[in-house]
Protein backbone atom coordinates (compact mmCIF):
# COMPACT_ATOMS: atom_id res chain seq x y z
CA UNK A 1 0.00 0.00 0.00
CA UNK A 2 1.55 3.24 -0.93
CA UNK A 3 -0.34 7.11 -0.62
CA UNK A 4 -0.20 10.62 -0.47
CA UNK A 5 -2.95 12.68 1.46
CA UNK A 6 -2.98 16.42 2.52
CA UNK A 7 -5.50 17.07 4.70
CA UNK A 8 -6.99 20.20 5.66
CA UNK A 9 -8.51 21.93 8.24
CA UNK A 10 -10.18 25.00 8.00
CA UNK A 11 -11.54 27.60 9.91
CA UNK A 12 -15.07 28.93 10.22
CA UNK A 13 -14.37 31.26 7.17
CA UNK A 14 -14.51 28.57 4.98
CA UNK A 15 -11.71 30.63 2.59
CA UNK A 16 -9.19 30.34 5.14
CA UNK A 17 -7.20 26.95 5.99
CA UNK A 18 -6.06 27.16 9.10
CA UNK A 19 -3.85 24.14 8.81
CA UNK A 20 -2.58 21.04 6.38
CA UNK A 21 -1.27 18.12 7.15
CA UNK A 22 0.51 16.08 4.42
CA UNK A 23 1.00 12.63 4.74
CA UNK A 24 2.81 10.46 2.30
CA UNK A 25 3.78 6.63 2.85
CA UNK A 26 6.19 5.37 0.10
CA UNK A 27 8.21 2.62 0.17
CA UNK A 28 7.72 1.97 3.48
CA UNK A 29 8.38 4.78 4.96
CA UNK A 30 6.20 7.42 6.53
CA UNK A 31 6.30 11.51 6.60
CA UNK A 32 3.97 13.45 7.85
CA UNK A 33 4.32 17.31 7.73
CA UNK A 34 2.35 20.08 8.59
CA UNK A 35 1.90 24.05 7.64
CA UNK A 36 0.32 27.01 9.31
CA UNK A 37 0.34 30.71 8.32
CA UNK A 38 3.52 31.09 10.93
CA UNK A 39 4.77 27.27 11.22
CA UNK A 40 6.15 24.24 9.30
CA UNK A 41 7.54 20.73 10.18
CA UNK A 42 7.19 18.75 12.89
CA UNK A 43 4.53 20.83 14.14
CA UNK A 44 1.98 18.57 15.51
CA UNK A 45 1.02 20.69 18.58
CA UNK A 46 -0.74 23.01 16.27
CA UNK A 47 -3.38 20.59 15.84
CA UNK A 48 -4.43 21.43 19.94
CA UNK A 49 -6.41 23.89 18.57
CA UNK A 50 -8.37 21.53 16.06
CA UNK A 51 -8.89 19.36 18.77
CA UNK A 52 -10.26 22.33 20.99
CA UNK A 53 -12.75 22.78 18.21
CA UNK A 54 -13.50 19.06 18.33
CA UNK A 55 -13.54 18.43 14.34
CA UNK A 56 -16.74 15.47 13.95
CA UNK A 57 -15.47 12.95 11.89
CA UNK A 58 -11.26 13.08 12.03
CA UNK A 59 -9.85 11.36 15.14
CA UNK A 60 -7.32 14.03 16.00
CA UNK A 61 -5.67 12.85 18.99
CA UNK A 62 -4.82 9.55 17.38
CA UNK A 63 -3.77 11.46 14.23
CA UNK A 64 -1.35 13.23 16.67
CA UNK A 65 -0.35 10.32 18.24
CA UNK A 66 0.74 8.32 14.71
CA UNK A 67 2.69 11.46 13.96
CA UNK A 68 4.81 11.56 16.89
CA UNK A 69 5.20 7.71 16.95
CA UNK A 70 5.23 6.54 13.29
CA UNK A 71 7.07 9.63 11.33
CA UNK A 72 10.13 8.48 9.68
CA UNK A 73 9.66 5.33 10.68
CA UNK A 74 12.92 4.32 8.65
CA UNK A 75 15.52 6.14 10.98
CA UNK A 76 15.41 4.63 14.10
CA UNK A 77 18.44 5.30 16.39
CA UNK A 78 17.28 2.62 18.65
CA UNK A 79 16.69 -1.69 18.72
CA UNK A 80 12.97 -1.79 19.57
CA UNK A 81 13.77 -2.89 23.36
CA UNK A 82 15.92 0.39 23.76
CA UNK A 83 13.38 2.59 21.73
CA UNK A 84 10.54 0.66 24.27
CA UNK A 85 13.14 1.97 26.88
CA UNK A 86 13.48 5.42 26.05
CA UNK A 87 9.68 5.98 25.09
CA UNK A 88 8.67 4.71 28.75
CA UNK A 89 11.59 7.03 30.25
CA UNK A 90 11.81 10.63 31.00
CA UNK A 91 15.12 12.11 30.21
CA UNK A 92 15.71 15.50 31.49
CA UNK A 93 17.67 16.84 28.53
CA UNK A 94 18.71 20.76 28.62
CA UNK A 95 21.17 22.66 26.81
CA UNK A 96 23.71 22.03 26.04
CA UNK A 97 23.39 18.61 26.87
CA UNK A 98 22.71 16.36 24.39
CA UNK A 99 19.44 13.79 23.97
CA UNK A 100 21.82 11.15 22.37
CA UNK A 101 24.52 11.45 24.70
CA UNK A 102 21.92 10.88 28.04
CA UNK A 103 19.63 8.30 25.68
CA UNK A 104 22.72 6.33 25.34
CA UNK A 105 23.71 6.64 29.27
CA UNK A 106 20.62 5.53 30.03
CA UNK A 107 20.34 2.41 28.12
CA UNK A 108 24.07 1.73 29.24
CA UNK A 109 22.42 1.56 32.62
CA UNK A 110 19.89 -0.48 32.36
CA UNK A 111 21.54 -2.88 29.81
CA UNK A 112 20.46 -2.35 26.57
CA UNK A 113 23.56 -0.12 25.28
CA UNK A 114 24.65 -2.39 23.21
CA UNK A 115 21.19 -4.43 23.44
CA UNK A 116 22.37 -7.74 23.32
CA UNK A 117 19.08 -9.44 22.24
CA UNK A 118 19.06 -7.30 19.14
CA UNK A 119 22.02 -8.48 16.28
CA UNK A 120 22.94 -5.88 13.82
CA UNK A 121 26.00 -6.30 11.47
CA UNK A 122 26.97 -9.22 13.57
CA UNK A 123 27.27 -8.03 16.91
CA UNK A 124 24.63 -6.35 19.59
CA UNK A 125 23.49 -3.39 18.43
CA UNK A 126 24.67 -0.12 20.02
CA UNK A 127 22.54 2.70 20.20
CA UNK A 128 22.61 5.56 17.08
CA UNK A 129 24.89 3.38 15.04
CA UNK A 130 22.68 3.07 12.80
CA UNK A 131 19.43 3.72 10.99
CA UNK A 132 16.78 1.49 11.77
CA UNK A 133 13.55 0.55 10.17
CA UNK A 134 10.23 -0.09 11.86
CA UNK A 135 7.48 -1.66 10.08
CA UNK A 136 4.07 0.82 10.49
CA UNK A 137 1.37 -1.48 12.08
CA UNK A 138 -1.51 -2.27 9.48
CA UNK A 139 -3.79 -0.65 11.75
CA UNK A 140 -1.93 2.67 11.51
CA UNK A 141 -1.80 2.52 7.45
CA UNK A 142 -5.68 1.76 7.61
CA UNK A 143 -6.63 4.85 9.73
CA UNK A 144 -4.63 7.19 7.54
CA UNK A 145 -5.49 6.10 4.16
CA UNK A 146 -9.15 6.31 4.93
CA UNK A 147 -8.73 9.86 6.29
CA UNK A 148 -10.50 12.52 4.79
CA UNK A 149 -9.11 15.11 2.56
CA UNK A 150 -11.00 18.20 3.77
CA UNK A 151 -11.60 18.32 7.38
CA UNK A 152 -14.90 20.04 8.45
CA UNK A 153 -14.66 23.93 9.87
CA UNK A 154 -12.46 25.05 12.80
CA UNK A 155 -14.31 27.62 14.43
Amino acid sequence: MEFTKKLKFLHSNPHEVYMEVGIEFTDGRLSICGSTKNTGGQNRNELDDVVAAASPGVDIPRLKAIWERWHLNDVIPGSPKQMEHLRNTELEVGYPDSWYDKASEELTRVGLNPDPNYIHDGEAYKFGHAWLREEVPTDVLDFLANLSEEAPAVS
